[in-house]
């Protein structure tokens, strides 16, 4: 029984909740939706404790700095002392265990009830605040707004209504109890205009254009929030769809991946066969479309190497195999594996590391491909006999590495459309340059660097060669 009385009470807390925060599609509004509700009512907390603080301030300074005479500055600081003590109360109450995010019914009960207590406390002392201060004359009138406002923000239209509703009454109940003198009409010279008692023709007046302010402010904004929400709830479909094609696409990828590697290297090893005569002799012309073939292959197995990188780098744990390194060896070691390819086009080619090892944290193989990328790149788009730099400097906090070249260079135009995905710049056709490539190369360093909390960059012009580099938090060492 009493598991079952427990769930059953539950179940009405939640529907007590849901009816005096929900709209009028039964989901929450957008600020208690994006965020956590104690988070919230935490934050309204705090601005409370600061106006109770501002009442206090402002009182003083309007004594005496303004000389604004015959004001209750005792009442006003009493005001304040109640308005700051009822507050902690409802802290103490509502956020003992704030980081502990308890999700029980009753506890959010308790914060939607804390909420509501709090909304309707605070008009009811902005308006002997405003009696205190000029009553139907006090220029703090407008500060009723600026709660309905509140209201319509945190609550469905239906509770704001009724807030406004309780606000005006409040203001309404004043100016009549003023007006038959039931209530002592205030005067604080210098703050209000006049200390002539109020007729009923502007107790009349101020009555309805208030009531019309008020109304007029709770529906505007009231639908404000509703097209807020409705904005809210298709961003949020429009995330879970690219969250679900994102994954359906790494998906893809990796079986794609998986499916074609195999069968490519199996394609290539046989076309090699061939040309090495193992199926018999074949003529030039024969040879020429074997070797033709088997450089499709290797763009083709470039292309699938790119994807592999892209797939690594949308894997969002990744980061947490960062270890430190050292550089320098690292630059040493890619400039000595790709001896032969520099060699096959003539380069020179010329080394500039510091004296001291440079240190940096992240994915070696990652920072090595970003690296790589940027050498071949050099050595694709320069001409034969070029001339290639490879440096690496600290500056800052950060290492700079730079593959400088004197090949073709990239217009000004272009520079910008380097580093995005599927991006392949037309260029002129130089003799000695092979311009083919996938258009991921560029793309997957960024994201490696980036993801590092790098950033690259690029200098060029035509005809002048190009620097391609980027930065990376370096490690001092001692």
């Amino acid at each position: 029984m009493s598991s079952s009385s427990g769930k059953y009470s539950q179940s009405l807390l939640s529907k007590i909740i849901r009816f005096f925060l929900r709209d009028e599609e039964g989901s929450f509004p957008i600020f208690l939706h994006s965020l956590r509700l104690e988070d919230q009512l935490y934050d309204f907390t705090i601005i409370r404790f600061c106006v109770a603080v501002l009442i206090v301030i402002g009182s003083f300074f309007a004594k005496y700095i303004l000389g604004i005479y015959q004001l209750n500055h005792y009442a006003l600081i009493l005001l304040a002392i109640i308005l700051f003590l009822a507050n902690t109360i409802n802290f103490i109450i509502a956020f003992p265990s704030r980081r502990k995010r308890s999700k029980s019914s009753t506890y959010r009960f308790l914060l939607v009830f804390i909420l509501h207590l709090s909304i309707a406390t605070d008009f009811l002392f902005l308006t002997i605040a405003i009696w205190l201060v000029g009553g139907v004359y006090s220029p703090f009138q407008t500060f009723f707004i600026f709660h309905v406002i509140i209201a319509s923000i945190l609550f469905s239209p239906l509770i704001a209504f009724a807030y406004t509703i309780y606000g005006y009454l409040l203001f309404l109940t004043l100016a009549i109890l003023i007006w038959l003198q039931w209530l002592p009409q205030m005067y604080p010279m210098g703050a209000v205009p006049s200390n002539n008692p109020p007729t009923g023709t502007y107790i009349i007046t101020v009555a309805v254009v208030q009531g019309l302010l008020f109304f007029l402010t709770a529906s505007l904004t009231t639908h404000l929030m509703y097209f807020l929400r409705e904005g809210q709830r298709q961003i949020v479909r429009i995330n879970r769809d690219l969250e679900r094609l994102c994954d359906q696409r790494k998906g893809f990828l990796q079986i794609a991946l998986h499916n074609l590697r195999s069968p490519i290297s199996a394609i290539a090893m046989h076309l090699q066969n061939l040309l090495y005569g193992y199926g018999g002799e074949l003529n030039e012309t024969q040879q020429a479309w074997v070797q033709r073939s088997l450089t499709r292959i290797d763009e083709l197995v470039s292309f699938l190497h790119d994807l592999e990188n892209l797939s690594v780098m949308e894997n969002a744990d990744l980061l947490r195999e960062a270890k430190e390194f050292e550089l320098n060896s690292l630059i040493e070691k890619i400039i000595k594996e790709n001896q032969d390819l520099i060699a096959s086009k003539n380069h020179e080619i010329k080394v500039e590391l510091p004296e001291k090892k440079i240190y940096v944290s992240g994915i070696q193989r990652l920072i090595q491909e970003a690296i790589l990328n940027f050498l071949t790149n050099a050595i694709k788009y320069t001409p034969q006999n070029g001339k290639i730099i490879v440096r690496a400097y600290t500056h800052s906090s950060y290492v700079r590495i730079e593959v400088e070249d004197n090949g073709i260079g990239i217009s000004q135009e272009d520079i910008p459309k380097l580093f995005k995905e599927f991006v392949r710049l037309k260029q002129q056709k130089v003799e000695g340059v092979d311009a083919t490539g996938s258009g991921l190369g560029l793309y997957i360093v960024r994201q490696v660097i980036e993801s590092h909390g790098g950033k690259v960059f690029v200098k060029s012009q035509p005809g002048k060669g190009s620097i391609f580099g980027f930065d990376l938090p370096v490690i001092r060492k001692k």
